[in-house]
């Protein structure tokens, strides 16, 4: 498989299967900037979501039917409202799913589900998400500013199993891949100011960027059985040992991945709090290296053949309760080396030489962290 389709395979999620899409980016604009972008981003792999805000359903057919007749192409609509007064329209034009950004009855969404239609609500806090999820809805869109969709996603996480997309504003890398490392399973952008073809490749080129800082490139394919004697050395080796069994390195794994979203949550409100510059640069290389592991981490538990944990540890709460930036630091270089101290025990009971190398990684770059930390700590007043 090509490097780029491989990429790009790393970032599929669940949700890409409910909105038919191959990577899950949700790109959102008006009709203003004309239906060709619909079509575009379909075709590049993403999912075109049309601002609608509160048409009715005369404005509805009027905008989208012109759109549905010019081709096949998969998109959705994004309402202000609850979504009553509409549902049987768009399921007519056979849009693809409905972004709702007020609460719809469950006899609304009972209407959608019937209709083909799947419904995704917008929230902003967990109670939301829950009422959401109790109505029926297939998924949730937290919307937050993209600097604290990443605290909220967890928290919505935690309070119920629906898909989460959130928003991430502008095409930026790092905040798409902030999102998903939390356990997002997609993330929306803003439509650029700019042509439709320029705003596909740029949607994939993106793809691209996240699946890097997520860490795809640390997870290779399979490994290549060779016949020759020397290539066994190292397997010969692991094959001596205990190594650990699948399900509980699935468990270790989760574990690994619960943390580390917890680990990101922390730095990153930890560097937003922080107005020293020194400290700042550390909590930022600590956020970006926890990202990236969680990529990694989900990477490894899809490549088992399962699906990654969603929650988010305890471990933010706790740092959070500490009233002083030396005390929360302080905390933070333990988690970091109770990290390191699950990978020493882990990483050499696996026989897979790829992910192996990724948790050795990944145990170096903690080690890393700690001194990084330690350095902060003995200059920092207390």
């Amino acid at each position: 498989m090509p490097a780029e389709q491989q990429a790009l395979r790393a970032l599929q999620r669940p949700v890409c299967a409910l909105l038919q899409c191959r990577f899950p980016l949700v790109l959102a604009g008006t009709d203003a900037a004309g239906p060709a972008w619909v079509g575009t981003v379909a075709q590049a792999g993403g999912f075109a979501m049309l601002d609608l805000g509160d048409a009715t359903p005369d404005q509805l057919q009027a905008v989208l039917g012109p759109l549905r007749d010019a081709g096949g192409c998969r998109f959705g609509v994004r309402l202000a409202g609850d979504g009553a007064a509409q549902i049987e329209t768009l399921a007519a034009l056979r849009v693809a799913a409905v972004w709702l950004g007020a609460a719809p009855s469950p006899a609304t969404v009972a209407r959608a589900s019937a209709a083909g239609l799947p419904v995704l609500q917008q929230v902003c806090s967990a109670a939301q998400a829950r009422a959401a999820h109790a109505a029926g809805v297939q998924a949730l869109v937290v919307a937050l500013p993209p600097a604290d969709a990443p605290a909220l996603v967890a928290d919505v996480l935690a309070a119920t199993p629906l898909p989460v997309l959130g928003q991430a504003g502008a095409m930026q890398a790092g905040a798409v891949a902030a999102l998903l490392s939390q356990g997002a399973q997609g993330a929306v952008i803003v439509l650029p100011a700019c042509g439709a073809d320029a705003a596909a490749e740029g949607m994939r080129a993106l793809a691209l960027d996240v699946a890097g800082l997520l860490g795809a490139d640390l997870w290779g394919p399979p490994p290549v059985v060779l016949s020759s004697p020397v290539c066994y050395a190292r397997e010969l080796d692991h094959a001596h040992r205990d190594l650990v069994a699948r399900d509980d390195l699935l468990d270790a794994l989760n574990e690994l991945l619960e943390a580390e979203r917890a680990g990101a949550r922390t730095a990153f409100a930890l560097l937003r709090a922080s107005g020293d510059a020194g400290i700042s640069d550390v909590l930022h290389a600590v956020h970006r290296g926890e990202v990236r592991w969680c990529g990694m981490l989900m990477a490894a538990v899809h490549r088992l053949g399962a699906s990654p944990s969603t929650r988010t540890g305890d471990f933010y709460a706790k740092v959070m309760a500490v009233p002083d930036l030396h005390g929360r630091l302080a905390l933070l270089n333990r988690g970091q080396a109770w990290v390191v101290r699950r990978l020493e025990a882990l990483a050499p009971r696996v026989g897979d030489e790829d992910l192996r190398d990724a948790l050795e990684a990944m145990l170096a770059a903690h080690r890393d962290n700690i001194g990084l930390v330690d350095t902060q700590l003995h200059h920092a007043p207390h």
